[in-house]
């Protein structure tokens, strides 16, 4: 079976990341297979893992939005019948592809399915879910991360729930705990004690609320609190411009600090030197950095959200994210309680040990065979070798 991943809209950030892990695991269990990663950011194609039976492909001419979607349409199908693709696996969740081979379409984002926009464009965020149906309507199958985002679509009437399945996220933990810069970890904790939150900023991430919190807790007296803000942070983003100045507004540039898109060995060393992870998120689909901070032990302090319930259960505290008070008075809380947050992190530490990458990539692949068995050509040849 040859298998394409469309990750041409992928860049550094989570998803590039969470992609990163999840490569190696496709391609172990779909040994003997040839998987044909379609890549365009040239930042996370250096990156990309090296496997047996895995080519990447970079597509340059699909770096930005509006070519990538003309090339998707236009160019894609005959690309993957130049290559003999029996299956393309899109974990983005979308594509303008209109022919070629079954697509099996990962849904991670929430975005597509709300009227919320969050910051984005009218235009934009019409088209993410203009696109985000009709990639549905064309998959053989589909996998979402979690519950949460799986119910989104049922009730839009945008997935027949015989087509559709729950796969969630895991997490590589030999990889992630083992990249982490242990000397760096070892200055951090030597250091004032910080919280992290852990996320691109942008307005669903709701990190201006975490300021507030902040500013709140300076104005208690509280300046042994801090915040350490790790995500994609590009300056030229409105989200950030406008964070830096609630930063400057609040006072606490001394309390709050964006470290921007930080590296496994160095995202590590935060995760296990933080005292909490804070995420008061409006919206989200999983919750890789709450399972991420189970797995090395972090308390966790976030949002009631769907989706965190179905990763965190009772590994987390739980806050309203439209109160900053709110947020203030429990982070001063498990801050100040350290045998709760021992509890919490041996609660997180078992939750995390029932997700895992490798079981993720076995039931794509799962997902992938039986995509590649819809297929009319597949099927015909087969039926030509036979006679």
């Amino acid at each position: 079976m040859r298998i394409a991943v469309d990750i041409l809209s992928a860049a550094l950030g989570g998803p590039g990341q969470t992609i990163r892990d999840f490569l190696p695991h496709l391609c172990r269990r779909a040994a003997g297979d040839e998987v044909h990663v379609l890549a365009a950011h040239p930042g996370l194609i250096a990156v990309l893992p090296r496997c047996d039976g895995l080519v990447v492909h970079e597509i340059a001419a699909a770096r930005r939005v509006a070519p990538r979607l003309l090339w998707q349409r236009w160019r894609m199908a005959s690309w993957c019948r130049r290559h003999g693709i029996d299956v393309v696996f899109l974990p983005q969740g979308l594509t303008a592809m209109r022919s070629g081979p079954p697509i099996v379409v990962m849904q991670r984002d929430s975005m597509f399915f709300t009227n919320e926009r969050f910051g984005r464009a009218r235009f934009y965020a019409a088209m993410q879910g203009r696109f985000a149906r009709l990639t549905l309507a064309r998959a053989a199958r589909a996998v979402f991360v979690s519950r949460a985002i799986l119910e989104l679509a049922l009730e839009r009437g945008w997935v027949r729930p015989d087509r559709a399945r729950v796969v969630s996220y895991g997490v590589d933990t030999p990889a992630l705990r083992g990249a982490a810069d242990e000397s760096l970890a070892a200055r951090l904790r030597a250091g004032p004690p910080f919280a992290l939150a852990v996320g691109s900023v942008m307005p669903h991430k709701n990190h201006g609320v975490l300021v507030d919190a902040v500013a709140e807790l300076r104005r208690r007296g509280r300046t042994d609190i801090r915040l350490l803000i790790a995500g994609e942070a590009p300056a030229a983003r409105p989200a950030v411009g406008e964070l830096n100045e609630r930063i400057a507004a609040c006072g606490v540039s001394d309390g709050v600090a964006l470290l921007g898109q930080l590296d496994r060995p160095v995202l590590g060393a935060h995760y296990a030197a933080a005292r909490m992870l804070v995420c008061v998120s409006l919206l989200e689909s999983f919750g890789q950095p709450l399972l991420e901070a189970m797995e090395f032990g972090v308390p966790i302090l976030c949002s009631p959200l769907p989706a965190f319930e179905e990763v965190a259960a009772d590994a987390a505290e739980r806050v309203d994210p439209n109160d900053p008070r709110a947020v203030a008075d429990a982070m001063a809380a498990l801050w100040d309680d350290e045998p709760r947050r021992c509890a919490l992190a041996a609660r997180g530490r078992k939750r995390a040990a029932l997700f895992h990458t490798a079981q993720a990539a076995d039931a794509i692949y799962e997902e992938l065979q039986r995509a590649a068995a819809t297929d009319p050509r597949r099927a015909a040849s087969s039926g030509d070798r036979a006679k």
